[in-house]
């Protein structure tokens, strides 16, 4: 959980969480879920592709470190729900071997993602003096 609420959660040089915010908000879509055992051609994982590839890999990784078969991970997935237009709950849940849940989940204070006012990780804003030159 706590890598996927992380500012390293990036989308293009920008915060994931704002991106996801901004599609919430902007849309009629109630939350943003990521499959992370079975494969979905869902809007959500179509467009935030790198992401959901990302956490894939993270929880093969994990899942090998702790010696439990990823074939033990019957249902697992990452869920994003905007409750404000401030505030975003993330939740993870994992089923191993179709009874025990595990299960997490964080409420993140974010805006929606504007490029235009926010400054992408990996550049240098130029310098404006106060009437904006």
């Amino acid at each position: 959980m706590e890598t996927f609420v992380s500012r390293n959660n990036r989308i293009d040089g920008y915060w994931a969480l704002g991106s996801f915010q901004a599609v919430l908000i902007r849309s009629s879509v109630e939350a943003i879920q990521f499959d992370l055992v079975e494969p979905q051609d869902a809007a959500s994982e179509l467009r935030f592709r790198q992401t959901l590839s990302f956490y894939r890999s993270l929880l093969i990784r994990i899942a090998t470190s702790k010696r439990v078969p990823i074939e033990r991970i019957t249902h697992g997935y990452i869920e994003v729900r905007s409750l404000s237009p401030t505030l975003i709950e993330c939740i993870v849940r994992l089923t191993l071997d179709q009874e025990a849940v595990l299960a997490s989940s964080k409420n993140v204070f974010v805006r929606v993602h504007d490029a235009s006012t926010e400054h992408q990780s990996g550049t240098t804003r130029p310098t404006t003096n106060s009437f904006g030159a």
